[in-house]
């Protein structure tokens, strides 16, 4: 799997999947931070892109738990709550980018392919 895309919102994750797989990725959801956790214990992926908030924690908890065992797969945060606090929290907490909402879906696929 080349992307595991993280949002509690099953309209954004099928816009996104879709967008993602015409630009050539694989890409499997999540819309849980329980559901991401479980994923993560057996699957490996390229990227993760994760929403800020979701129902049960938040992306940022889900970085801080996977950094614990991976320090170099990048991981972007993506929010409606976008501040300069939250970014400088997600950077130190060991995300690559972080990104607002809306998204500038060209953006997200130059910053994908550099990452990648």
């Amino acid at each position: 799997m080349d992307i595991l895309l993280i949002d509690d919102e099953e309209s954004i994750l099928k816009i996104m999947k879709t967008l993602l797989e015409k630009n050539g990725y694989t890409v499997k959801t999540a819309k849980s931070k329980s559901k991401v956790l479980e994923i993560l214990s057996r699957e490996n992926f390229k990227i993760i892109l994760s929403d800020f908030l979701l129902e049960d924690g938040t992306g940022l908890e889900i970085l801080g738990e996977f950094r614990k065992r991976d320090k170099t797969t990048p991981f972007i945060i993506i929010t409606a709550y976008g501040s300069i606090n939250g970014a400088v929290e997600a950077i130190k907490e060991g995300a690559n980018h972080y990104i607002p909402k809306p998204i500038d879906t060209q953006n997200l696929i130059k910053i994908d392919n550099r990452v990648l």
